[in-house]
């Protein structure tokens, strides 16, 4: 089911009830992108319908980074530029209607190392890290 959710920017919204449907899933981004959708926005309806709890999977479209890491890349590492990260997160979190003062994240190295993510801890960046988990409300993990 695509649910188009038009702003400014542009956005839409697809819900996936089929996981497993690759091939149905990257039709209906596709197809969102064709219609002129800059980011879209996939969310699972399992995880949707958990209280206290949003999620949100967002695909490469729509962001400011160039060249390699084209388009919506919000990983500092890797050497992609600083500022269009910084632009991306924006991007992200205007969509999700997120301050980057609530947002943790981890400097992925492809490790095993989980942190946990106190309250204290929100807007805040996890060095050597590649996973987060959190009970703290209003505190959004970006991986």
């Amino acid at each position: 089911m695509i649910r188009a959710r038009p702003t400014a920017a542009s956005t839409a919204a697809m819900t996936i009830t089929k996981t497993a449907d690759v091939e149905g899933t990257l039709q209906q981004i596709y197809a969102l992108a064709a219609a002129g959708a800059d980011i879209v926005r996939c969310t699972c309806n399992e995880i949707e319908a958990a209280e206290g709890l949003a999620h949100a999977v967002f695909t490469r479209l729509g962001g400011a980074s160039v060249g390699w890491f084209t388009a919506l890349n919000v990983g500092h590492t890797g050497g992609d530029d600083q500022a269009a990260v910084a632009e991306n997160h924006a991007r992200v979190y205007a969509r999700l209607d997120l301050d980057a003062d609530r947002v943790a994240s981890p400097r992925q190295v492809h490790g095993n190392h989980v942190a946990q993510v106190m309250s204290a801890d929100a807007g805040r960046s996890f060095p050597n890290t590649d996973g987060l988990v959190t009970d703290a409300p209003r505190t959004a993990l970006l991986l």
